[in-house]
């Protein structure tokens, strides 16, 4: 008998575009469908996980949110089916000050900026035309609440905007996999001499320790 000990059940964040391409209909055009049938396949393969490893499926408050905004400009068939899917996963329903959300956007714009070369992931992305570097992009509000959810949650970031969430690694440590584009099929990586770099800067310490307050309760 093996003493390797069996891997720690995963938690997956989602973000607000793999449930509307999951519940988005059928399309005629290649790369409509091709999302539709990426966030399929990623929702069969996690729905397996959760029964066979114990891994777990949340959905932050914030994409709860913005998909209850979209609702109305959808078809009934779509909203129903939406409202399924957000009633059948647990919610993480923490809210982020203003005022942290706002120190946090400021951080990525000021990351980005600084250190897009040393950030920017080696993994690529496919585009029409061909395969090309991910861009970076500082955070929006609601993307800066649902970074925060998946901080607090150690979980790995499900998106196909991998642009929005660079910055979500740089909190995590060098082989920790936590952000995850789900058409690609691959996890997203900074390289770790630039998380290195990132983590002598003394404004990434500040806003780092504030996170980590948060996860004992305090802000």
């Amino acid at each position: 008998m093996s003493n390797k000990q069996p891997d720690a059940p995963v938690t997956y964040m989602l973000d607000t575009n793999l449930l509307r391409y999951l519940t988005g209909k059928d399309s005629n055009q290649a790369e409509l469908q091709r999302l539709k049938e990426s966030a399929e396949e990623f929702w069969t393969k996690s729905l397996h996980e959760v029964r066979d490893t114990g891994a777990a499926i949340l959905l932050p408050q914030e994409v709860v949110r913005e998909l209850s905004v979209q609702m109305h400009v959808l078809p009934n068939e779509t909203q129903e089916q939406l409202n399924r899917i957000i009633a059948s996963l647990e919610k993480e329903s923490f809210d982020l000050s203003s005022s942290l959300e706002y120190e946090l956007r400021k951080f990525s714009s000021y990351a980005i900026q600084k250190y897009q070369d040393q950030i920017r992931p080696r993994q690529q992305t496919t585009t029409q035309g061909g395969m090309k570097d991910y861009k970076l992009e500082y955070l929006q509000t609601s993307d800066a609440r649902i970074l925060v959810s998946a901080y607090l949650n150690d979980a790995i970031l499900v998106t196909r905007n991998i642009k929005d969430f660079i910055v979500y690694l740089l909190f995590c440590a060098p082989e920790e996999k936590r952000l995850y584009d789900f058409v690609e099929k691959q996890f997203v990586t900074v390289p770790a001499e630039g998380l290195e770099l990132v983590a002598q800067d003394p404004h990434f310490q500040e806003v780092r320790a504030k996170l980590e307050h948060l996860l004992i309760g305090e802000e």
